[in-house]
């Protein structure tokens, strides 16, 4: 028999991975290609958003910092003799953003969040380790994982939250890659005997073809 591999020509056709039942998020700005996930962060405010969705009680006491804390430490400043507006307001953010970015840390810390790089050139590519060449590729976002789906998903168990979603953003950078594959299976007649397609990744050892076809009893050959 004889098992045929070729690139699934329809893959690039469907919305892809990012439809399927994922554990994270993928967060993603970029100015000419649809990436990732839907969602509503802002690129510049993106961990303070993200931590007030996973503490709904963080956004009470940023806002206290940003009003009540900052219009204190105004007039803290002007009693202590600063009379530029713009040095009091330097004074104030000096004092509550190193505050702020701890409480932030704080929450985010609850879940994973790893930066995505993306690679345009002839093709693309995405990672979460960078790419060896900076003319072609920059951080796109975030692939992050919520406390709760940790909870819910990994008993609690962060490491194995992190190997999945770092398996997902493989498995997308796959389908941006075009590395989707299908099987047709013909016996010694040429005869088509089966076929299957939208595997991720060429090796049927690894893609789940090995699962559908006896390897060992076949001619394989790519096209």
């Amino acid at each position: 028999m004889k098992l045929r591999i070729l690139p699934d020509e329809c893959a690039s056709s469907f919305d892809g991975p990012r439809d399927w039942d994922n554990a994270g998020l993928m967060v993603c700005w970029h100015g000419r290609y649809n990436l990732g996930d839907d969602h509503r962060y802002s690129c510049d405010d993106f961990n303070e958003e993200l931590a007030c969705d996973w503490d709904s009680e963080l956004s009470e006491e940023l806002e206290r910092l940003d009003y009540d804390v900052y219009n204190a430490l105004l007039e803290r400043a002007a009693r202590n003799g600063v009379d530029s507006p713009w040095e009091q307001s330097k004074y104030a953010r000096r004092l509550i953003d190193p505050k702020k970015r701890k409480l932030i840390d704080e929450v985010l810390d609850r879940g994973v969040v790893i930066e995505l790089f993306f690679y345009d050139h002839s093709g693309c590519a995405m990672n979460t380790t960078g790419f060896g060449c900076r003319w072609d590729s920059d951080p796109v976002g975030y692939i992050v994982c919520d406390p709760e789906t940790i909870e819910r998903e990994f008993a609690g168990d962060f490491d194995r939250a992190e190997k999945a979603i770092q398996a997902e953003v493989k498995v997308y950078s796959q389908w941006l890659e075009g590395d989707v594959w299908g099987y047709v299976l013909e016996d010694d007649e040429g005869n088509e005997i089966d076929s299957c397609w939208g595997f991720y990744g060429s090796d049927p050892k690894e893609n789940g073809i090995a699962d559908c076809v006896d390897l060992d009893v076949c001619e394989v050959v790519y096209e």
